[in-house]
Order: structure tokens, then sequence, then C-alpha cells
């Protein structure tokens, strides 16, 4: 199930390779190492000892490398320029695991190579004394391999998320509607990536040889990894938006700005405090700005006629709301005044267009994050 998987997601981001971007790219490797990983577990499921012997290097640098690439996978996704080489550095560790593997495997003979792996990986039982400097090594190689599994783990899914929340938080003082262009899916999917790495080190410690006891034992790593990957797949596709879009309108946002002399920081005071919300109350409760859909805090500003940081640091830290909270408050308060005055002839899609919000999902997301309720249901309390 898992290797159908990664074979599909695989076919289907090289299908499109020269129209996804780079951070999608990342994604056709970390398909590639993780089929070629299942195919390991293929032959190792299958009892083949010899061939597992020859292809345990390859299976070691795909199980060691594939946090640390969706880590480089959250980082393109993140910052505004792909990543740079040295950023690949994070997949050294694997690599020089798995030369130092595939070296010693090389100076064991045939025999020596199948009874290493029956030991290590079957059966576990004791590979006796008198062993080669050779044998020692690599099962030493083993244990450093189960270690750094872990020690690479914890690092990649922390800076992951941090990077995750930062941008959504950006994305959030900038933009009113975010529905398209959160990562919140990709931070929802890293913490259950996290929850899938305790199970895979708890089976690591148990040994494969654990699943091997019963048919049925195998199903349960097999379906969940399946969900796993096929879940990293589907938001990695879907997901269109990024940094290197954001930091574009951010450009053109700073050009519009230098055009109005508008990009001069200027430092707050009291006095500058009162008129920026006697600015903004105007702007909100007399023309009503936030009924525009899709619009942004270059926006905003431009009808302000203020500076960008200026206004944005106000709303943060006098107010203490993102740029979009802010906004949407104004909107959900709209269409509560709607829903009372107006819910016998106007619809719920009548509703949220009016108020600015841009999706019916978008509408019933917000109301209810906000208010605590549908809309439905406030629209029932309101007749009662």
């Amino acid at each position: 199930m898992p290797l159908t998987i990664s074979i599909g997601w695989l076919v289907a981001f090289t299908a499109r390779y020269r129209k996804i971007y780079y951070a999608q790219r990342l994604l056709v490797l970390f398909f590639f190492l993780c089929s070629i990983l299942y195919v390991a577990h293929a032959v190792y499921f299958n009892y083949q000892y010899s061939l597992f012997a020859r292809i345990e290097a390859v299976y070691a640098f795909c199980t060691l490398a594939g946090y640390p690439l969706y880590y480089l996978y959250i980082s393109n996704l993140t910052d505004e320029k792909p990543s740079a080489w040295h950023n690949f550095l994070v997949l050294l560790p694997s690599a020089i695991l798995s030369v130092v593997a595939m070296f010693l495997y090389v100076l064991m003979d045939e025999e020596t190579r199948c009874c290493f792996v029956i030991h290590e990986f079957y059966t576990h039982e004791p590979h006796g004394h008198d062993l080669s400097w050779v044998v020692k090594a690599q099962i030493y190689r083993v244990y450093v391999m189960k270690v750094l599994y872990v020690l690479q783990v914890i690092p990649a899914c922390y800076f992951g998320y941090k990077k995750l929340k930062r941008f959504d938080e950006q994305i959030r003082n900038f933009y009113t509607d975010t529905d398209e262009k959160t990562l919140w899916p990709v931070r929802v999917l890293l913490v259950t990536l996290l929850i899938f790495a305790c199970v895979s080190v708890t089976a690591n410690f148990l040994g494969r040889e654990f699943f091997i006891k019963e048919w049925w034992m195998i199903c349960i790593p097999s379906i969940l990894f399946s969900i796993l990957l096929f879940s990293v797949g589907f938001v990695g596709y879907r997901q269109r938006f990024t940094a290197a879009d954001y930091y574009k309108e951010l450009r053109e946002a700073d050009e519009r700005e230098r055009q109005k002399g508008q990009g001069n920081k200027v430092k707050m005071n009291d006095d500058t405090k009162e008129l920026l919300k006697a600015q903004i109350f105007d702007l909100m409760e007399n023309q009503e700005i936030f009924r525009q859909q899709n619009f942004s805090l270059s926006d905003f500003v431009v009808r302000l006629g203020s500076n960008r940081s200026y206004v944005s640091n106000y709303i943060n830290n006098e107010l203490h709301l993102s740029f979009s909270d802010f906004i949407n408050q104004y909107r959900v308060s709209h269409a509560q005044i709607l829903m009372k005055d107006y819910g016998n002839s106007l619809t719920l899609s009548e509703i949220w267009k009016q108020s600015g919000f841009s999706s019916e999902s978008s509408f019933y997301r917000i109301f209810k994050r906000m208010v605590g309720i549908t809309p439905l249901a406030w629209k029932k309390q309101c007749k009662k």
C-alpha cells in the first residue's frame, strides 16, 4: 500500500514537473526516496536475505533522509528564494552513514553479509564472540542509525513548525482572505508527521521482525503510513501559494507606497495614534471598506494615506489583533446585523457576499471561530 501510494504521487508530481514550483519538486525527490524505501521493505518482508544485504545501505539513506528532506520542502514554502546548495547539508549525516554501511558491506563476503542481516534484522540472536572488526563496525553503525533517526526528527519538526507559524502570522497580517494562502494544512501535517515519527521510532526499537510474526500485524504500520503518505501528497499537490508569491506582492506594495510617498517610517506618538485611530474608524465605520473582498493591508494603507509598518504596528500592538482578524471582526458584525434585520429577505449567500467574505466556507469558518456557533444557529437564535 505505501509503495503504491508513493509511486502514484511520484508519477503525479513528475508528470507536471515543469509547471510546479521549486518546493513541489522536492516532493518528487521525497516520494522517489519513499518508493525505494518501500521496495526495500518488500524485499525484507519476503525474506530475501542476500538481496536485502545488498540494498540495506540505500535503505538506511532513504530512512534517514525523509524528515530532513521534508524540512527542506517547508523551507522552500516559507522562504523567498529556493534553498541554496548548502541547505542540502542536512542530508549529509544520512549520506555519510549510508556510504559507511556500503563500504563495510563491500568488505564482507556473501556468507558474512547474509549472517549479519539475519542476526541483526530478523532474529536478533547474538552474533557470537569471534567477530571481525567489519561486523562489529556494522553493528555499531546500525545503533548509530537508530539514534540519528531520533535526533533528526525532533529538530526537523520543531524548526519546520516555527517556519510555518511565522509565515502564517505574516500572511494574516497582510491579507484579509487567507483561505488559499495559509499553510495551516502543512502545519497540521507536520504535527502528524511527528506523531508518526514516534510510532516509527517505537517500531524501530521493536524491530521489523516484530511485525513479521503474523500477516495482519504488518497491516497496522502499512495502513498508518499509507494514510500519512497520501496526506503529504494531497496537501503538497493542492498547495499553490508560497512565500515567493507573498514576497512578490510585498515588493509591489512597497513600490506603490513609494510612488505615493508613503514609504517613510514615522515614529508613533500619542497624537499620531489618535489621528490614526480616527482615520481607521472613518474608513471602517463610515466608508465600510471591510465589505470589499480580497483586499490586503497595502490596499488599506493606500486608502488611509499612511505607512504600512505604521498601520500594522498599531493594529498588532494597540488593538492586539492580526490584520485579517481586525477586518473579519467588522465583517462578522455586519453579517450579524444583516441576519438580524434582513434575515427573512436575504439569503445567507447574499449576506456573506455583502459582508465582504470571499467564500461561503470562509464565512462559516470565521463566523464560528469568532462567535462560537454557526451562522445558521445564530440566525435561529435571533428568530427566537
